[in-house]
């Protein structure tokens, strides 16, 4: 993939989030014509989910342990504020606001949306499904000619 100055744009911003959060690091990525995957690494506990007792996903860097419960965000049950400070939503929002004002302030079109309301997560659980989106995320470009909205 060979990024435009719009691309460059989303990389740059990218490669500052764990500037922004100390307890993010950031691994795997790539920038797609039309979406984004990246991986982010919370080194201990922020809020980011809710789990479930006696259940841990992370308890230190690099170091996995089974879940013995289901692990799940619950949008639904929390205000509006809670889960605007939760730290997954936070850096997702801040990432896509700056992105937009940067690309729309270099296309000269202020406002105009760039992002999609929502975006995807999800809990990596284990080494093997860490390789397995590492691989994904990698193998992105190559399959972007047989995408349905390849132009």
């Amino acid at each position: 993939m060979h990024l435009n100055a719009a691309g460059r744009m989303v990389q740059s911003m990218w490669d500052v989030i764990s500037a922004n959060y100390p307890n993010v690091s950031l691994d795997a990525y790539v920038v797609m014509p039309d979406h984004f995957h990246g991986l982010v690494v919370i080194s201990d506990s922020v809020g980011a989910i809710h789990e479930s007792p006696g259940c841990f996903v992370r308890q230190s860097p690099g170091c996995f342990v089974p879940p013995q419960r289901a692990i799940r965000e619950s949008p639904l049950q929390m205000t509006l504020v809670a889960r605007r400070n939760m730290i997954i939503p936070k850096l997702i929002g801040r990432f896509k606001m700056q992105t937009a004002k940067q690309i729309n302030t270099l296309r000269n079109t202020p406002g105009n949306p760039l992002w999609q309301r929502n975006y995807w997560e999800r809990i990596v659980r284990d080494q093997s499904e860490l390789q397995a989106i590492r691989a994904y995320i990698h193998n992105n470009p190559r399959k972007w000619q047989s995408d349905q909205l390849y132009p």
